[in-house]
């Protein structure tokens, strides 16, 4: 006889708070920029692209940041107002809460 237990988990929302000061190319449109940013930091994010328990890298919201078209360098960069990855438990599931880019 098999017996199969499956448990119910109620996701939890892990809030994501990004705070990113670039370097912008002089000959690209800073709006754009930004508007590019924020969509690969929530295409970084969707539920397309993660799952539970996984790990929030540093070094990933870095990268997807700088692969922007028209970013010269990050200055600063926080996540949840740290510069560290954010380990999630099981039920825990990534969601931008808040993107704040600033040109420089």
């Amino acid at each position: 006889m098999i017996e199969v237990f499956i448990e119910n988990v109620v996701p939890v929302l892990v809030q994501l708070t990004i705070v990113v000061d670039v370097k912008v190319f002089t000959l690209n449109n800073p709006l754009v920029v930004t508007s590019s940013i924020e969509t690969a930091l929530n295409d970084l994010y969707s539920v397309d692209n993660q799952e539970f328990g996984n790990t929030i890298h540093f070094s990933d919201v870095s990268r997807a940041i700088t692969n922007v078209t028209g970013v010269d360098y990050i200055l600063n960069l926080t996540l949840n107002g740290g510069t560290v990855n954010i380990d999630l438990e099981m039920e825990e599931f990534p969601k931008i809460n808040t993107i704040t880019v600033n040109l420089i």
